[in-house]
């Protein structure tokens, strides 16, 4: 059980949260980050730890801004750009990239020829996004690919789908058909945590945070009500994004 599951059992315990860009900040209950309104979407959230408070809070948001990137990048509300195996030698054959254009934010797929394995990492460099979200995919594809993977329970529904032929061609049609970015894509390209939480600002909205002491380090919790979750596709006929 994580540290934020672990805190639910205990409803008089005092968090205190922070609005990541205003300082603002409150106090609440372990079960308050976990509540949701009746019929309300799912919210974004994003969950680190790390040994630094800075660092967990930053990764924290990282994951949080991801998410929602995923669901832009479904939507087709992102133009992205294709990186292919012979653009980037690291990728291995079975590897496809995109990236969003002008942001460090890649997806990876690895699919073969009975499972597709999908990752993604929103970093402060086009070349930690794409290590991060090349090693995720890989991993997910080398740990659910055979049909006896012991898959984690919120994971098996998503592991039977895409074993399924159909539901694979959908995904992949759909990555196929994303709009490509007309311009060259430089792969040096890096911008430090704050521009990149700035530039991201508008779209977040407010964003809490609740930060957890733990027995060797931090774990941050971030939320919005203002952002979309992946799983959340909002549009019929397309498949919700697996296992990221």
């Amino acid at each position: 059980m994580s540290t934020y599951g672990h805190i639910r059992q205990y409803p008089t315990v005092p968090i205190l949260t922070q609005e990541f860009y205003s300082g603002t900040q409150k106090e609440t209950t372990g079960p308050e980050l976990h509540r949701r309104k009746d019929g309300s979407r799912e919210d974004a959230t994003g969950t680190a730890f790390h040994f630094q408070l800075k660092e967990c809070i930053e990764h924290s948001v990282l994951e949080l801004l991801e998410r929602h990137l995923i669901w832009r990048l479904w939507q087709e509300d992102l133009k992205v750009h294709t990186i292919t195996s012979r653009e980037w030698q690291p990728i291995p054959g079975s590897v496809r990239c995109v990236i969003a254009e002008r942001l460090p934010f890649c997806l990876a797929i690895c699919a073969t020829d009975s499972f597709i394995g999908i990752g993604a990492k929103l970093s402060t460099s086009i070349q930690a996004a794409l290590e991060g979200a090349i090693a995720e995919a890989i991993m997910i594809h080398d740990d659910y690919a055979t049909p006896n993977s012991r898959a984690a329970p919120r994971h098996q529904e998503t592991v039977l789908a895409m074993h399924d032929a159909r539901r694979r061609m959908q995904v992949l049609g759909h990555v196929k058909k994303l709009p490509a970015s007309q311009h060259e894509l430089d792969l040096s390209m890096s911008i430090n945590f704050g521009a990149l939480a700035a530039r991201l600002h508008g779209e977040a909205g407010e964003i809490w945070t609740a930060t957890l002491p733990c027995q060797s380090g931090y774990c941050t919790k971030s939320r919005s009500d203002s952002l979309r979750h992946y799983k959340d596709p909002g549009r019929t006929g397309i498949p919700s994004i697996p296992m990221l």
